[in-house]
């Protein structure tokens, strides 16, 4: 790990655990200034925008440090992974054209098929889905 990627993770997992918790402590431990506040300090939602902004960086982080520390170790599991994802890509996207095809010629549920719930019925029809 170099010294870019130990601050990297080092100060994003800080600020990500600082603004997880003073967030946490504003929610749950704070009393609303009223009854009727939706939050419980004017701050709140500052805290929590930047907690957003935050932890998708120590995610970066954590996963370019994991790159270094396992891709030489489990270079056969990352394969194994890596065949998988597009087995089940390529599995997934022939189901979602399958299943298109199958609305477009209009095929209908075979007998014993669960039922659609009307309201989703009236959404699917709606919208060619």
């Amino acid at each position: 790990m170099n010294r870019f990627q130990r601050r990297l993770l080092w100060w994003s997992s800080a600020l990500t655990a600082l603004t997880g918790g003073v967030y946490a402590w504003m929610q749950h431990l704070m009393e609303p200034v009223n009854e009727w506040a939706v939050i419980n300090h004017p701050l709140q939602p500052l805290v929590l925008k930047l907690h957003i902004l935050v932890a998708p960086v120590m995610v970066f982080a954590v996963g370019m440090v994991a790159v270094n520390h396992m891709a030489v170790t489990w270079a056969t599991l990352l394969g194994i992974l890596a065949w998988t994802h597009l087995v089940l890509g390529v599995l997934a996207g022939g189901a979602l054209l399958g299943h298109r095809v199958a609305v477009a010629r209009g095929l209908r549920a075979r007998k014993g098929a669960l039922r659609v719930l009307p309201a989703v019925a009236a959404v699917n029809q709606s919208d060619g889905g």
